[in-house]
């Protein structure tokens, strides 16, 4: 019990979080955002959002990362922070590899902004769908109704479900009738 309390008195909230000067500095340097410890130049990362990691934090949340997909991509503030840290922290082999799978099977989010009902009309208008994954455009000129978009979501262009999971022909009727002649 008094172990999970002195936990909780430790954890701090987002607001607290957000609201950490960018730098601590102390008259022998400056600190990590993380773990409070006095940063040497060498071990010195400055996130996008302007406060700084040493190398072991950066180090840890890479590998709490690969353990639990929704820390990827690795995060200050709401902004990335550098691919070149994440490849310098993970060394082991695999493990880079590994993270760069995860950021690519992350789950993309259709933008719900009332801007993007212009480009949906855009795209309905030149023949094309939008990807259900997505919501990027994609166009169909011929052939296999198989569509891939270019964030990796496959789906069918006919009924617009994951690819494979449903049973449209592969190439529409009225395009197999025009091949054939018919």
């Amino acid at each position: 019990m008094c172990a999970k309390r002195s936990i909780r008195s430790q954890r701090k909230s987002y607001t607290e979080i957000v609201s950490i000067p960018k730098v601590t500095r102390h008259k022998w340097g400056i600190s990590c955002v993380s773990c409070t410890v006095k940063i040497d130049k060498g071990a010195l990362r400055a996130a996008p959002c302007g406060h700084y990691y040493c190398k072991s934090c950066i180090l840890c949340m890479c590998r709490l990362a690969l353990g639990d997909r929704a820390l990827v991509p690795l995060r200050c503030c709401k902004k990335e922070l550098p691919d070149d840290y994440v490849r310098e922290a993970l060394t082991r082999p695999g493990d880079y590899a590994k993270y760069q799978k995860l950021a690519m099977e992350k789950e993309w989010k259709k933008s719900d902004l009332e801007s993007d009902a212009e480009y949906t009309e855009t795209v309905k208008a030149i023949g094309a769908k939008q990807c259900p994954g997505c919501g990027i455009g994609v166009q169909r000129d011929f052939g296999c109704v198989h569509m891939a978009c270019p964030n990796g979501h496959q789906f069918c262009f006919t009924c617009l479900s994951l690819w494979g999971s449903c049973r449209c022909s592969l190439i529409p009727e009225a395009e197999l009738r025009e091949i054939l002649g018919e």
